[in-house]
């Protein structure tokens, strides 16, 4: 329990600045970091990174951590998630590249205009790409959310649904991404075999993806036959 706890305390803080509305409001209306000029806005209190944080804080007084320890983990730390956090900052960049540019302005006019309201069945393949190509649920997002939620606002459509897609799809084609079915394959002393293994959860990615779509199907039916019932 005492291994655990770290990871309890994190648990427990999040439940309860998701659960409780009236703490949801202070938290998001105190200590906010703004910067106008970058557009930019962090409500800190509410910010799943801040009780990460803490977590850290409380595992370093309950354990005890020396400064010797605390310095390695420091210093690992920096060395896994640098690559990490490159590559994210290269497609947040090139996400705000394309804005400035009015190039996601140009695509999300040509996405309606040639979709129409089937680009719902279309939004999950666009999210599934950015999993696929980035391995990283938050690279698609940075590559293609904006781009995603343009489109739904130029065709009338639910932000949250189309966000929903987006963040949906990529998830599942993020285990198709090719560098974690080698290293997969490598841990698992199977290596000859990562085109059979690519190939197969490829297919399966692809699998949840249809799944996907009828759900959207499914649920914007039925939405729509509530919505328009006389009851």
């Amino acid at each position: 329990m005492r291994a655990l706890s770290p990871y309890l305390f994190l648990i427990l803080s999040l439940s309860i600045t998701r659960t409780i509305p009236a703490l949801q409001d202070v938290f998001r209306h105190y200590f906010v970091i703004s910067l106008p000029q970058y557009d930019f806005t962090l409500a800190l209190l509410f910010s799943p990174g801040f009780y990460l944080m803490l977590a850290c804080l409380y595992t370093i007084i309950s354990f005890r951590l020396t400064g010797v320890t605390i310095a390695q983990s420091m210093r690992h730390s920096i060395r896994q998630f640098t690559p990490v956090l490159l590559s994210t900052l290269g497609f947040v960049i090139m996400s705000q590249v394309m804005v400035y540019a009015n190039m996601i302005t140009l695509i999300s006019q040509s996405f309606a205009l040639f979709f129409g309201s089937y680009y719902l069945y279309i939004a999950p393949l666009i999210g599934g790409l950015g999993g696929f190509l980035t391995g990283s649920n938050t690279g698609a997002n940075a590559m293609f959310i904006q781009l995603q939620l343009k489109t739904a606002e130029t065709l009338q459509l639910s932000p949250d649904l189309v966000a929903w897609i987006q963040n949906s799809s990529s998830s599942h084609l993020v285990m198709t991404f090719p560098a974690r079915i080698v290293l997969a394959a490598t841990i698992g002393g199977i290596g000859e075999r990562e085109n059979q293994l690519l190939r197969y959860i490829f297919l399966i990615g692809l699998g949840t993806i249809l799944l996907l779509m009828c759900e959207i199907y499914i649920s914007t039916h039925l939405f729509y036959s509530l919505e328009i019932s006389p009851s």
